[in-house]
């Protein structure tokens, strides 16, 4: 028969297994392992509640820098398409021109371009839409010198600006020299001015205009402006080939370019109309570029419609009749550098005199 061992206590003494009374050696090794055990899980909870206070500091700080970065990447990209601080837009404006001058397949000038520089940028416009975005138009000129000619061009380019957002708007205006200055520069018709439909009579007329324009005859040009005075002459643009011109949309006006009346309106002494001009650059066999502007016509419901002024696309509240003319002895031929720098003086004493 098996027998059971009785236990025996940490000092090999025996032991009755049933005897519930503990000596004060056991009570003392009972305090012992429960004040090791308490420091064991006193110290694991303190590990515990450390690491947990890191992660949240880790994580607002994480949080904190991502917003940081995010709000300083926002802000560097939109200074990127701000481009100017001064003068909004004219980043894009300089690359849209800068692109278009260079079109490998279709260049304006194919001859090349000897001298590009950026001359101002005007605020023509703003206003709050009804999102409550602000935005504004900006007219930027640039001139130019095409190689082989010493006829300085000069373009402007319009951009809109939505909440400090650039965006280029239509295609680039080609002007002579003595054309360019401050201008108040938009794509569509403009509010408050009654539209009229341009007639067959316009669209011929519009034809006409847009061959002398692109041509170098001074005559042709002069002639179709009919300017009651003699000594008045008219500098064309001498682009290159007419293809095909349209008057996109046209609206009766005064002479200064402000709304007409309604009664002016029934038979308008004035209007003003955006045309579109396609043309085959000057030693170019294949290349159709186009161009758009403003033109003032006199007379436009009548069989005698004409245009007497023209300036960039959205020259409103600037055009006046026969506003380019010079004296016919300063029209340059298209080698005569004397009289180029002449009219270049002209239009920026012109220029000087509109800022003040």
């Amino acid at each position: 028969m098996r027998t059971t061992k009785p236990k025996r206590d940490k000092h090999n003494k025996p032991r009755d297994m049933w005897n519930t009374k503990k000596t004060n050696q056991d009570w003392e090794d009972a305090r012992i392992l429960a004040i090791e055990t308490g420091h064991h899980i006193n110290g694991t909870a303190i590990l515990l509640i450390t690491l947990i206070i890191i992660s949240i500091t880790a994580l607002t700080i994480s949080m904190r820098v991502g917003s940081q970065v995010t709000e300083s990447i926002n802000n560097i990209t939109n200074y990127v398409k701000r481009g100017d601080t001064g003068t909004p837009g004219r980043t894009q404006a300089t690359e849209n021109v800068y692109q278009w001058l260079n079109n490998s397949e279709n260049p304006p000038f194919p001859t090349g371009i000897d001298s590009y520089q950026y001359v101002r940028g005007n605020k023509v416009k703003e206003w709050t839409d009804n999102n409550g975005d602000t935005n504004s138009w900006w007219s930027h000129e640039f001139t130019i010198l095409v190689h082989g000619s010493n006829i300085p061009r000069t373009i402007s380019q319009l951009v809109q600006v939505t909440n400090n957002i650039p965006t280029v708007i239509g295609q680039p205006t080609i002007l002579p020299i003595q054309a360019a200055g401050e201008t108040n520069t938009m794509i569509s018709k403009p509010n408050g001015y009654r539209e009229l439909d341009p007639t067959p009579t316009i669209s011929s007329m519009v034809e006409s205009w847009s061959k002398a324009y692109l041509s170098t005859d001074s005559n042709a040009l002069t002639v179709l402006v009919s300017d009651p005075n003699s000594e008045h002459a008219y500098a064309p643009a001498g682009l290159g080939e007419w293809v095909s011109s349209s008057a996109d949309w046209m609206v009766a006006s005064t002479s200064s370019g402000e709304p007409a009346s309604d009664e002016e309106a029934k038979n308008p002494e004035y209007a003003i109309a955006q045309i579109s001009i396609n043309f085959k650059p000057t030693g170019s066999e294949r290349a159709t570029v186009g161009t758009q502007m403003l033109v003032l016509v006199k007379n436009p419901t009548s069989g005698s419609a004409r245009i007497v002024d023209w300036g960039s696309n959205g020259a409103v509240t600037t055009l006046r009749p026969f506003a380019h003319a010079v004296d016919k002895t300063m029209i340059p031929t298209f080698d005569d550098e004397n009289k180029i720098s002449q009219l270049m003086q002209q239009k920026e004493q012109n220029n000087d005199g509109q800022q003040q």
